[in-house]
């Protein structure tokens, strides 16, 4: 025979019999008679497969027995890596990469724009991490906890203070005082100091709330005489009186509320309200007489006129009076 022949062997199959005993049990797994199964409250079927390695050895790994993900990383806790069953390693470490498994998801805060959470990505259970104020905001900065695996973290959201704006950013009717923001002299509010973000997060430092003080809006100059009150400012008061052809009492006092912002406030009166009477018809037309010993605009017909006298007292835009009259009828001339 040829001693360089290639030699012709058929192998026959061959299959291990049974798998190892794992010592530990890794956690999720349970052996029962019938063999192992998924230990209660894990989810799946249990799965066992034993290979033989280079060296004759038996590599065994277990897979199917999911647990609930409050229990994902306490899976992983209970087997210390020294006393970690070979057979057991692939299932931990394929429960490692799921995504959520024993870590937090996604930070969620009010205001993405100013609270600095990058830290707290990918957190793992019970584990914090350092919350910070973006900038250009400041701040002393606060932390965040994973405290249930698969949901965002507890955030705790730190005092991040605006910047204050540059000296040409503030507008007119603000000042500050001791650090603090106040309506300017000649304004009225209460000053409020925040920051916007458009949405590429640019911070714009914000005041608002301060109002120019307005001076209110006086009665008809035609029936009073206003010379007093020019210009009638917030908090001020001025007196008044009729003015001709108007009469009336004495006189009356007007008055600006305090603080007052709008430019359509009319002057309040301090107490009542000064009653001015018209009068007219100083020179009444024929056929029309003043009645002897009575009030301004009284008037009667004058003989051989007829009916009942009537006047009306007209101002236009020049403060001009003028007067028509009405109810008296000329009689007839017989032949």
């Amino acid at each position: 025979a040829d001693p360089m022949t290639e030699l012709n062997v058929t192998l026959p199959q061959c299959e291990l019999t049974s798998c190892p005993e794992a010592n530990p049990v890794p956690v999720g797994y349970v052996k029962s008679v019938g063999g192992w199964l998924c230990e209660e409250g894990w989810n799946g079927t249990a799965n066992v497969e034993c290979t033989l390695d280079l060296g004759c050895g038996v590599t065994c790994s277990a897979s199917g027995c999911d647990p609930p993900p409050s229990r994902r990383l306490e899976s992983r806790l209970l087997v210390p890596p020294e006393e970690e069953a070979t057979w057991a390693r692939p299932h931990v470490e394929r429960l490692l990469q799921e995504d959520g498994v024993g870590t937090c998801s996604d930070p969620e805060v009010s205001n993405p724009c100013k609270f600095d959470v990058s830290f707290c990505v990918g957190l793992e259970l019970n584990s914090s991490c350092p919350v910070l104020c973006k900038a250009p905001y400041r701040g002393t900065g606060a932390r965040g906890t994973c405290k249930a695996a698969g949901e965002p973290p507890v955030i705790e959201e730190p005092d991040c203070i605006c910047p204050e704006p540059g000296p040409d950013s503030v507008p007119l009717g603000y000042t500050q005082v001791d650090g603090a923001w106040q309506c300017a002299e000649g304004y009225a509010g209460s000053a409020q100091f925040f920051c916007q973000n458009d949405d590429q997060c640019l911070v714009e430092p914000t005041l608002s709330g301060c109002q120019l003080l307005a001076d209110c809006v006086l009665p008809d100059e035609c029936q009073y005489e206003l010379t007093a009150c020019s210009h009638l400012s917030p908090g001020a008061d001025c007196e008044v009186a009729c003015k001709l052809p108007y009469s009336g009492g004495s006189t009356g006092t007007l008055r600006c509320p305090e603080g007052n912002t709008n430019g359509s406030q009319a002057a309040v009166w301090k107490s009542n309200e000064l009653a001015c009477d018209l009068h007219c018809g100083d020179d009444p037309p024929e056929g029309y007489a003043k009645s002897a010993g009575a009030a301004w605009n009284a008037f009667e017909c004058e003989p051989p006129w007829y009916g009942t006298a009537a006047v009306s007292c007209l101002v236009d835009k020049q403060c001009k009076v003028k007067a028509e009259f009405s109810g008296c009828l000329q009689p007839c001339n017989a032949d």
